[in-house]
């Protein structure tokens, strides 16, 4: 009986290329309610923008058959665990930032008289969604670091079960 499911390291590369695309989304979104920190607002984008580049690539390379050395792909695979745990922790720092900021924000929309109450009700449910995708893009950033993790972990116990 032939087996036509997709290897193990396949998946992983799937799993890690969508999670990055869909936390690369969700930042950019989110960027704008972070501090004015060049290094702060770009680190997690483009750490999300250079694995949207290499995770492809490895995925590629495992798909035509001629896949890439082992131990190339497991270094790729831990700095982007290292990568992506720290831009994680650096989108979830922006969000506590925004956590601050977004209570004097919105005192400041209701403090003004001259703004009409739909501008207020844009500007809080803007303020809302931008929260949100920094949460959500930072706690997408660490389940990509823990995939890329197991995805190393999984490369070593295949070596190892095989010698």
């Amino acid at each position: 009986m032939a087996h036509y499911g997709l290897p193990a390291p396949c998946i992983f590369k799937l799993m890690q290329v969508v999670t990055t695309a869909v936390c690369t989304g969700l930042y950019s979104e989110g960027l704008n309610s972070i501090p004015n920190n060049i290094t702060t607002q770009l680190f997690p984008y483009i750490i999300c923008s250079i694995y949207l580049i290499i995770t492809p690539v490895i995925l590629f390379s495992y798909v035509i058959g001629h896949r890439m050395p082992e131990l190339i792909v497991r270094i790729f695979n831990t700095l982007g665990g290292i990568l992506f745990l720290v831009a994680g922790v650096v989108a979830l720092e922006g969000y506590s930032f925004y956590l601050v900021t977004y209570k004097l924000q919105l005192d400041n929309y209701s403090s003004m008289d001259d703004i009409e109450a739909g501008d207020e009700e844009d500007s809080t449910e803007t303020l809302d969604r931008q929260g949100v995708f920094l949460l959500v893009s930072g706690i997408l950033c660490l389940l990509n670091s823990l995939l890329y993790f197991i995805d190393v972990g999984w490369s070593v116990y295949i070596t190892l079960s095989s010698l």
